[in-house]
This record gives structure tokens, sequence and C-alpha cells, in this order.
């Protein structure tokens, strides 16, 4: 009988990973990943009322909804803003477009992750509270402005709406000036 030990996995595993990182990723596979984990972003196109509209989006949620003549021309804008390398799909993936298309149908309680890194705590507070207003109501900005602590902070309110790189999903639309008139907004 042999004694002699049989090597296993384990026993060089510094050796086995280096070998393995020596080996490039799939170009698919690399993409894949950075988008899961946020690192890049994927655009495709989706239809609204509006006509199209490109959604932008990686692992932690929606991060940009805008209009554009095509994918290349709104691919390369969400990139200059993100600082995220941003490459074009043919479509969103099935429980994104689902949920988004349920949102412009009206349903308020669809749950879409949104990736709002890069922007003030301000924005995030305004535009959560944008989410709030019901189908088929508005708000006035003084209004968005007391809810979140800031009466006085207006037209703050008002830019933060009009940076919004979300609309339709966090509803600015719903925001007008106290005479009832529609503000600008982002889209």
């Amino acid at each position: 009988m042999s004694t002699t030990p049989v090597p296993r996995l384990t026993d060089d595993l510094p050796g086995v990973l280096r070998d393995v990182l020596r080996e490039p990723a799939p170009v698919h596979i690399r993409e894949q990943v950075l988008v899961e984990t946020g690192l890049a972003d994927r655009m495709a196109p989706i239809d609204s009322p509006l006509g199209t509209l490109w959604v932008a989006w990686n692992g932690r949620g929606v991060s940009e909804v805008e209009q554009a003549g095509n994918g290349a021309e709104a691919a390369a804008r969400h990139e200059a803003l993100s600082g995220r390398r941003t490459t074009l799909a043919k479509t969103l993936p099935d429980d994104l477009r689902v949920a988004i298309g349920r949102r412009l149908a009206g349903e308020t309680r669809v749950r879409i992750p949104l990736d709002l890194r890069g922007r003030s705590e301000f924005e995030v507070a305004v535009w959560t509270k944008a989410l709030e207003i019901p189908r088929g109501e508005v708000r006035p900005y003084g209004w968005i402005a007391a809810e979140i602590g800031r009466p006085r902070a207006v037209r703050a309110v008002g830019t933060a709406l009009g940076h919004n790189p979300v609309p339709l999903i966090v509803p600015c639309h719903r925001v007008v000036r106290t005479d009832g008139t529609i503000g600008q907004y982002s889209l």
C-alpha cells in the first residue's frame, strides 16, 4: 500500500487561483458582471405614451430614463453623466420591462429599484417624496419642501425635480407651482 498523499485542490489553492486569473474572462461575462455589480450600465428602449424612452439600469436599479433620437445618443449622454460605461441592449429584462410598463399604466405600488448614486441626499429626499403622490393628483413644490423638513427650500425642490434622472418612474410631473401651472421637468 502506497503512503503517498493524493494532492487535493486546496493544497495549492493560491496557485490554482493564479492560473485561473491568468485567463481573461469572456467579454460577455465580464460585461455582465460589471452591470450586475453596478460598475457599468445597460440601456434599452421601451415604448411609452410619450414615444420611445431609453432606460439605463444595472444590478442596483434603474439609473436613468430619457428621450433621445437613438440609443447611441442616449447611451453616450448617460455614460458622460454617470461616469459608467453604458452598452446598448435590445430589450429590458422582462421583470423590469413589466414593472415599468405597470408604473406607466398608473400602478403606484409597483416597486422599481433605483440607482441614484452620485445624487445629493436632498435630491433623493425630494424624489422619494414625489413617489408618494397618487396618480391623478398634484402637489405644489412647497408641499414637498415642507414634507421633507425644508419648508424654505421651494426653489431647490423645483431644481431637484428638474434634475430627476428617472422621470415617469419618479413622477415629477405631479408637482406644480402654487398657482397650479406646470414647472420645468427633466423629460
